[in-house]
């Protein structure tokens, strides 16, 4: 795996391209939350960012440092979103900012 591709990978999420994301990953890419639960395959993966982005229409990843040596690579900054309720007194979106 090189920068490329992972930086590749990064923008399809930052432009919420799901045809590209599912195009840049493998038949059999895993993904594992950070609650432990796995999806396996590209086409499980298509639907489940299909989901997050209606969940987070503007969800992005900023990042701020990277870090490679050989096949390691390792990305630090902040993924954000808004998250759009519905509730008794209309619609209410939360912003949100973490580090990643």
């Amino acid at each position: 795996m090189n920068l490329k591709i992972v930086l590749d990978f990064i923008e399809s999420i930052n432009c919420a391209n799901i045809d590209r994301l599912y195009n840049l990953m493998s038949i059999d890419h895993e993904f594992i939350d950070s609650r432990g639960n796995s999806i396996v395959g590209n086409h499980n993966m298509k639907k489940a960012w299909a989901g997050y982005f209606d969940l987070f229409p503007d969800y992005k990843i900023e990042i701020t440092d990277s870090l490679q040596n050989d096949s390691i690579i390792v990305l630090l900054g902040y993924a954000s979103g808004t998250y759009k309720t519905t509730g008794k007194n209309g619609d209410n979106t939360n912003h949100w900012k973490i580090p990643a």
